[in-house]
């Protein structure tokens, strides 16, 4: 994987999109596989467009209550069938990023769907875990500091968003996640 250079993005005058890794396809992987589009978590209510929804709000609010508040909410995302779960890819700039934190999502009985807020819900949780886990972890020598989570405010997960999920390759997934300075 290599990470996509440059600054926060800035996605409008309040949000900027982390950087992540970019999915560098195995060898064995077929060059011409077809990826799925993108799904994108949204309030019904944002005032700007592609906003995203908190990681807070995901992770604190009830499923029945998500299905309301996220654009689409109650829509089946990623209907599949067969053994081979869904993988989701979590990165962090300045922390190492093999092998990455990856987070099978099936069900038991090999057909399965899952809810646009379901999904978003479980990324959600994965992601605090997954930002706990590096918490504890030293940055990659000459890393940019702005992204220590070490310094990260107490609030860090009212002010991450996930924006989207990407389908980077197969079934590999990867969340574009903003960050609200302010």
């Amino acid at each position: 994987m290599a990470l996509i250079t440059g600054h926060f993005t800035l996605v409008n005058d309040r949000h900027h999109r982390i950087p992540q890794y970019r999915y560098i396809r195995e060898p064995h992987e077929k060059s011409t596989a077809k990826t799925s589009p993108p799904i994108i978590i949204d309030t019904i209510s944002t005032t700007y467009p592609s906003e995203g929804v908190s990681i807070a709000e995901l992770v604190c609010t009830d499923i029945f209550d998500l299905t309301r508040f996220i654009a689409g909410g109650n829509d089946l995302v990623m209907r599949r069938s067969g053994p081979n779960p869904i993988n989701f890819r979590i990165c962090w700039p300045g922390y190492h990023p093999s092998p990455p934190f990856v987070v099978e999502v099936a069900s038991g009985n090999g057909q399965w769907e899952i809810t646009r807020a379901e999904l978003a819900k479980d990324i959600a949780i994965n992601i605090v875990k997954f930002l706990g886990m590096l918490r504890q972890d030293a940055m990659i020598q000459g890393a940019d500091p702005r992204y220590s989570l070490y310094g990260l405010p107490s609030d860090a997960e009212e002010r991450l968003r996930i924006v989207c999920l990407r389908n980077i390759s197969g079934r590999d997934w990867q969340a574009d996640i903003d960050f609200c300075p302010f």
